[in-house]
């Protein structure tokens, strides 16, 4: 509707340029005729002129009318023959009486009316003799619109019939490259992508069919020191070694060596209807997943058991070099004979008591970083550990364990006499496994955060207790409790079955 009362104005404008085009040009045909300059001459030639006029009206439109007028403004023929003899209204005829020719739209006598003025000029003096008009009264106008609008309302109709079936075909279309989306979940779903890839610690570039990089998120850029206005540029002539990705048979975990950083990369393939469109590579720094790698599977805690035991017995040696310089050979006996004693009881319990080598391995570790430290670790008699059942993985049962007691390490190592006590119960249905120190204990204000990811009271990752009460607890679906009472106590309960857990309640 509005588009077609806007076209009604157009068209209505559009007709009332034509028309007072069109009558200028008349006007000035008649402005140049013998008879119109002698009827402006002699007023008897003028009531002749009106004659003709009124006789020609009778076949005409009644919109239309032609008036002579003198250089006075004073009407010498008119229509309305009692308006003759008077002076021309409206203040549209100034330009005209000195010389211009022109249309206007003006309030005259006979209402709003469309005229045109046109002077006229004596060929032999040169002289103005007075202005011929033509006009269109508004109603002749509008009445001539009108006859058109049937016309007008049958091409809108068409107009907007084809619009609208257009506009439906396109959607579907627009619609169907888009994946079914609509707009607003289009801008949905590039505000969630942004924001997935910007929240990824692994490295993203995606490349199109040309190789050149469409997308790479800020972790990739950082992992490999790149400036930030790489977009469209050619991925493997800027990173050459990417290019060994693209063999199908090493495109998975493949470690490559790329601006001076080593990392793990992966390639994707992206197809379109059997089409290459591009593809996607995934990478992440192999230092970051070895370092994870051994969190998890307490690595590091081998390599801290091993350095401590290396330590004591290098101390141990140089024990033993003394005395034989000082030639007292007894002494080396006696110093012998205790270490052994020592070492032989440690190593017969561990071998009697924990049937987990990778676990009685690391407690020997751990108890050695203990006395290097000047922390004394001990177990409770009756403590033993079967060999696992298929279900439970060693590694995450060492980790928990290790952790632990790294945690205990840390938390005495600067007392004077720092004491741990472990104890290992391993019952029918169930694995218990129970760490206490006789440090200064944790603030209460600290206890709900010792659990969180990344919290730590020492200048370290702060992952150990959240490792341990996630792999006890999500992966194991076991128990963790935490205590204090002139020391700080760590219990964890493993279920032997892990589909029957549920079951499991309390500490017993």
């Amino acid at each position: 509707m509005i588009s077609g009362l806007a076209f009604y104005q157009i068209l209505s404008e559009s007709i009332k340029a034509t028309m007072g085009e069109n009558a200028l040009e008349i006007t000035q045909f008649l402005s140049k005729l013998p008879v119109v300059r002698e009827s402006l001459k002699d007023p008897e030639d003028s009531i002749a002129l009106q004659n003709v006029y009124e006789e020609y009206l009778k076949d005409t439109d009644e919109g239309i009318f032609l008036v002579l007028v003198n250089q006075n403004g004073i009407r010498q023929t008119h229509p309305n023959p009692s308006l003759i003899g008077h002076r021309v209204t409206g203040n549209d005829i100034d330009r005209a009486l000195s010389g211009e020719a022109y249309y206007s739209n003006a309030n005259g006598i006979s209402g709003p009316t469309l005229r045109t003025w046109v002077p006229i000029t004596d060929p032999d003096t040169n002289e103005q003799l007075g202005i011929i008009a033509i006009g269109y009264s508004r109603d002749n106008i509008s009445s001539f619109a009108e006859r058109n609008v049937d016309s007008l309302i049958f091409w809108l109709m068409v107009a907007f019939s084809i619009g609208i079936t257009a506009a439906t075909i396109f959607a579907k279309q627009i619609k169907r490259i888009l994946y079914n989306h609509e707009p607003g979940e289009i801008a949905k779903l590039f505000i969630e992508r942004e924001a997935m890839l910007e929240s990824l610690s692994e490295g993203i570039i995606a490349v199109d069919q040309n190789n050149k990089i469409t997308l790479i998120n800020n972790a990739a850029k950082s992992i490999l020191n790149l400036p930030y206005n790489i977009d469209s540029k050619n991925i493997y002539t800027l990173l050459e070694d990417f290019s060994l990705l693209k063999s199908p048979l090493n495109n998975k975990n493949l470690e490559l060596f790329v601006n001076d950083t080593a990392i793990l990369a992966n390639y994707y393939p992206i197809f379109q209807q059997e089409k290459l469109w591009g593809h996607i590579i995934t990478f992440r720094d192999i230092s970051e997943v070895r370092k994870l790698a051994e969190d998890l599977t307490g690595v590091n805690q081998y390599v801290d058991g091993l350095r401590a035991k290396t330590h004591e017995f290098a101390n141990k040696l140089q024990t033993l070099s003394g005395l034989i310089e000082l030639k007292q050979y007894d002494e080396v006996k006696e110093y012998i004979s205790i270490t052994n004693l020592q070492q032989q009881k440690l190593l017969d319990f561990l071998t009697r008591n924990i049937k987990e080598p990778k676990i009685s391995g690391l407690l020997l570790g751990k108890i050695q970083q203990g006395l290097e430290l000047n922390v004394n670790i001990t177990f409770t008699p009756g403590s033993r550990l079967k060999k696992l059942p298929p279900n439970i993985p060693v590694d995450s049962v060492a980790l928990i364990i290790g952790n632990l007691l790294q945690n205990a390490i840390d938390a005495i190592k600067e007392k004077p006499s720092g004491e741990i006590n472990i104890t290992i119960l391993d019952k029918e249905s169930k694995i218990t496994i129970l760490v206490e120190d006789n440090g200064y204990g944790i603030s209460e204000n600290k206890i709900d955060l010792i659990f969180n990811k990344g919290y730590s009271t020492k200048d370290t990752a702060g992952y150990g207790l959240f490792l341990v009460k996630h792999h006890a607890e999500n992966l194991l679906k076991g128990i963790v409790h935490f205590s204090q009472n002139n020391g700080t106590s760590f219990t964890v309960q493993i279920p032997k079955d892990i589909q029957g857990s549920e079951n499991m309640e309390g500490f017993q």
